[in-house]
């Protein structure tokens, strides 16, 4: 994937015309949204494409033009514009070369099948050719499944806010998390409410935010749990993140790897990077069934909810999957166990 703030590469591309359309020709109209996506006519894309051309007005009265890029061909891509009445351009990668220089072609799966494909993405592009930042986007990332697994750089990252979660991998209390907002970008955010703490009254009719982040915080909070909050973040650190996510990455490969030899068994997870998360089926057995089971025998194990992840859903067909979340604090000896009690499920 492309880093924030390098340039996005060249490229020149049939549209659903056939017309030869070119990067650098799209941002002479400004900033550009860049949006990948695996196929015509698909229930996934189209809803995409339909949600992308009801705010399109929207997109354009900012100063933005939008442009999508698949495999299919040109007719392929005049048809799906024509039946639900796309006004924004197509373009076709057909040899997926370009999607293979931002980064966005990768092996994905389907049903236990194995196959190449565009990993849905979408990039915004400045007219002066470099990625996101130039454009003065806020880039909000959701680091709930990452926060206390693997080390995370806010600055290196490029977001402006950054959110998490205190229980997961952090093991922290439920009931807490946090929000990081980058400086620069607090003035062009309002809270949705004015609390307590989150902002001083003028005197008249008005009020002044609280600065930092603290004016989207609550007044009501349960201070045991984040004193809770705050342990759990000095025992990440102490114990260092870099080790942490050394041995969750460690023993997330291997029972991945391991289940992945298992007869019926097949395993789903995507990114160039695997964490500690291990996403697997069994086939012909319901994964609620087998998690119910794997959990009468003391394995602690949850299923994926198919409504929680409609894109991904659609696109590949997988949910619910068995997950698997092994923490630093598991030894080799369980992830094995773990192993042969799903082989025995799937036996």
């Amino acid at each position: 994937m492309l880093a924030m703030g390098g340039r996005a590469p060249e490229f020149t591309l049939p549209d659903q015309d056939d017309q030869s359309v070119s990067l650098s020709t799209l941002l002479r109209h400004g900033p550009l949204i860049l949006y990948f996506y695996p196929a015509d006519f698909t229930p996934g894309c189209t809803r995409q494409a339909c949600a992308i051309r009801d705010l399109h007005s929207e997109i354009q009265s900012v100063g933005l033009d939008i442009a999508g890029v698949s495999p299919q061909t040109p007719e392929s891509h005049r048809s799906f514009r024509e039946k639900y009445k796309l006004p924004f351009t197509l373009l076709s990668d057909v040899d997926h070369a370009v999607a293979e220089t931002y980064g966005v072609w990768a092996e994905k799966s389907r049903y236990g099948r194995t196959y190449m494909g565009i990993v849905r993405s979408t990039f915004l592009i400045g007219a002066d050719g470099k990625i996101a930042r130039a454009c003065g986007a806020l880039y909000l990332l959701d680091a709930t499944q990452s926060v206390g697994q693997l080390p995370l750089a806010a600055a290196a990252i490029g977001c402006d806010m950054l959110t998490g979660t205190g229980r997961k991998f952090l093991r922290g209390p439920r009931g807490t998390g946090f929000l990081w907002v980058r400086t620069a970008a607090l003035e062009r955010l309002d809270p949705f409410v004015a609390e307590i703490g989150s902002a001083t009254w003028d005197g008249h009719g008005g009020f002044t935010w609280a600065q930092g982040a603290r004016r989207f915080g609550t007044w009501e909070h349960s201070y045991v749990n984040v004193l809770g909050l705050g342990a759990a973040v000095r025992q990440a650190l102490d114990l260092g993140l870099p080790a942490i996510a050394q041995r969750a990455v460690t023993l997330g490969t291997r029972l991945r790897d391991q289940l992945g030899e298992l007869p019926g068994v097949s395993t789903h997870d995507l990114g160039q990077t695997r964490c500690a998360i291990v996403t697997a089926k069994v086939s012909n057995r319901a994964a609620d069934d087998v998690a119910a089971a794997l959990r009468r025998a003391g394995l602690n194990v949850s299923t994926t909810v198919a409504e929680h992840n409609p894109l991904d859903t659609q696109d590949r067909g997988v949910h619910p999957l068995i997950r698997f979340s092994p923490h630093y604090y598991n030894t080799e000896d369980e992830i094995d166990r773990a192993t042969e009690l799903l082989a025995a499920q799937a036996g």
